[in-house]
């Protein structure tokens, strides 16, 4: 399936806002999600970025938005150095709110909080679907990146 010309445009504005080139390659494959509800994942290898995204989805226009933001608050991440390969855990390896307190998903979820805000006007509930715990330091993070990101502007 060819991608959505919304989506690519969506794509093209969080790249902008990031200052980042777009990833190397944007495939579009529901193989890559065959565990359910993920929407989006980033993979870096070799230095190349490649954003996978579920071709078809029935969760609607807003969750793939805070999706693509968070997976390409990673690409960030990668590019400017900040993101810690070495000590990264995949989901598998952790608990939920293990995985969620890594760094590189606070700083993650926070972007996608600032993103929906700033172009849906709609907050993320992060108290419930996280551990409360992880959406304080979620939230935290959003206002660091709110003073140190935007408001230079």
């Amino acid at each position: 399936m060819s991608l959505d010309s919304r989506i690519m445009s969506y794509i093209d504005y969080i790249c902008d806002d990031l200052d980042i080139a777009l990833p190397n390659e944007i495939i579009t494959d529901d193989v890559e999600f065959n565990k359910g509800t993920q929407l989006a994942t980033l993979t870096f290898q070799n230095g190349k970025a490649t954003l996978y995204l579920r071709d078809s989805y029935e969760c609607g226009d807003v969750d793939l938005a805070i999706v693509i933001a968070h997976e390409l608050r990673h690409l960030y991440q990668i590019r400017n150095g900040l993101f810690d390969f070495k000590n990264y855990k995949t989901r598998a390896e952790l608990s939920n709110k293990d995985y969620n307190l890594q760094l590189e998903e606070i700083d993650a979820n926070a972007f996608a909080y600032i993103i929906l805000l700033d172009e849906f006007d709609l907050k993320i509930d992060y108290y419930k679907l996280l551990d409360k715990d992880v959406a304080d330091l979620i939230y935290k993070r959003a206002d660091e990146i709110l003073k140190s990101e935007y408001e230079e502007d």
